[in-house]
């Protein structure tokens, strides 16, 4: 069995989804133009998950990549009519 077999990848994926399915949620039901740091504020940090060391180093001015304490991150992509769309990256 290698040492990387027992990592739980699912269950990350999963979490970074999410948490981008309540973004998208929030951004929904706002009722109000909602931008990268009310996001970050209002979903990502609550949740625990976020590397904000390596967030605010890497994820751009204007925020555009938020990465998590796992292998994952997301990425804001587009703005679409009901929200933001966001892409899975790895954060390693």
């Amino acid at each position: 069995m290698s040492e990387t077999s027992h990592i739980p990848y699912i269950a990350m994926v999963e979490k970074a989804f999410d948490l981008s399915k309540a973004a998208k949620e929030y951004t929904k039901n706002a009722g109000k133009a909602v931008d990268h740091i009310d996001i970050l504020e209002n979903i990502f940090l609550p949740s625990g998950d976020v590397d904000l060391e390596r967030t605010s180093k890497e994820g751009g001015t204007p925020l555009m990549k938020v990465f998590f304490t796992n292998t994952y991150g997301l990425e804001f992509n587009q703005m679409l009519a009901i929200g933001f769309h966001f892409a899975m990256v790895p954060s390693i």
